[in-house]
């Protein structure tokens, strides 16, 4: 595979099978989480963009946390951007995710009439149009609504990459012809893996974090 010298091999196979098992042991996790994605309402659409901007540099956890603040005191939808800053705990750069946010919210209905898109042109979309996403960002995004065969390359995956197969580029500095260039080599391994690369890129996160909590 990809050319490895056998030492490379040798590695690569037992982290490859440890991943295997990480994602056979929480398959159903990851496709009911998938399956329950698959939804263009409004309150979803918010949800995820909410999250997504909040992720660069800083933890699930704590962005999923943001999201359920919101939610439980019926926010969501209208919170001002102080509002949404002082619900930011644990997020990295407050001040500026908080104005992504408050900004965002207002082209979820522009989203929604772009679900029609291509996966690829929604993405470019998103990039152009939503302040504080880049490729990893929108592809992020489209997965949590259920839109499959993207790459999301976060650090865990770039690191993954580098150290398995192949990786073009520095770790945590791609541009966006890197970025796809990685994106053409990741979906590969996927096939190879026989695992749609939504799927993978969850499993390869739960690798890294111990199999703990999933928070999308």
């Amino acid at each position: 595979m990809f050319g490895l010298t056998t030492k490379q091999g040798n590695a690569m196979n037992e982290e490859i099978s440890r991943l295997l098992r990480m994602y056979k042991e929480k398959r159903g996790m990851i496709k009911k989480f998938l399956a329950d994605a698959k939804r263009s309402d409004k309150e979803h659409l918010t949800a995820e963009l909410v999250f997504c901007l909040q992720t660069p540099q800083s933890k699930a956890k704590h962005a999923r946390e943001t999201v359920n603040r919101l939610k439980a005191c019926s926010k969501l939808m209208c919170a001002t951007e102080e509002e949404i800053r002082s619900m930011m705990h644990g997020v990295r750069f407050p001040n500026k995710k908080s104005k992504y946010v408050y900004e965002a919210r207002k082209k979820v209905k522009e989203i929604k009439k772009n679900l029609s898109m291509s996966s690829h042109e929604l993405r470019e979309w998103l990039v152009k149009n939503i302040k504080g996403f880049g490729m990893k960002e929108a592809s992020h995004y489209l997965r949590n609504l259920g839109v499959g065969g993207l790459a999301i390359l976060d650090v865990h995956v770039q690191r993954f990459m580098k150290k398995n197969f192949k990786f073009v580029g520095e770790v945590g500095k791609l541009n966006k012809k890197q970025y796809i260039e990685n994106e053409k080599l990741f979906l590969e391994f996927a096939r190879e893996m026989g695992i749609p690369p939504e799927e993978l890129d969850i499993a390869i996160w739960l690798c890294g974090n111990s199999g703990n909590e999933f928070y999308g």
